[in-house]
């Protein structure tokens, strides 16, 4: 199984190995959103067992295309656009509502957790500045998911031949 590994293009290890990161942080979201008695998905729409079944899904993505990526085949390199072109609209509309309805983004916390926050930092002062926590890294987060998705979908609409199964 490794000849493949040592088969592939640097940049194509470096995708590899991001996906299988990404596959890990998904189990661990996955686990998160379980181990709260209200998971909440990071946009804060889907509650409760949507939200836990959401997460096993998007799990189950990221591993498909891990090893697709790492078999080298047709369907992951269709998946891969299909992912990172919804990794760049899911950004830029993370991107928006993080700047133009910034207050609404504590909701994205379960209620339990939402509320230690907002009480930690009990005057008004401290709440404005626990939201301007959750926004920058709100944005600075989707900035980041925005640039990498795009620079994957770059390299893999350049590099064609290497999905061939």
């Amino acid at each position: 199984m490794l000849e493949n590994f040592r088969e592939m293009k640097l940049g194509m290890k470096i995708i590899f190995v991001y996906y299988a990161m990404a596959l890990i942080f998904a189990l661990m979201g996955t686990g998160t959103s379980i181990a709260y008695i209200e998971p909440k998905l990071i946009t804060g729409v889907f509650e409760g067992i949507t939200a836990v079944f959401i997460n096993i899904a998007v799990f189950g993505i990221w591993m498909a295309l891990t090893y697709g990526i790492y078999v080298g085949t047709k369907w992951a390199k269709k998946g891969l656009i299909a992912w990172n072109v919804y990794g760049i609209v899911f950004s830029i509309v993370n991107i928006l509502m993080s700047v133009l309805m910034s207050s609404s983004l504590t909701n994205i916390f379960p209620g339990r957790m939402r509320h230690e926050m907002v009480s930690a930092g009990a005057t008004s002062a401290g709440s404005s500045m626990f939201t301007e926590i959750v926004k920058y890294t709100v944005l600075g987060t989707n900035v980041i998911i925005l640039l990498s998705s795009i620079i994957v979908l770059i390299y893999i609409l350049k590099n064609k031949d290497y999905f061939r199964n």
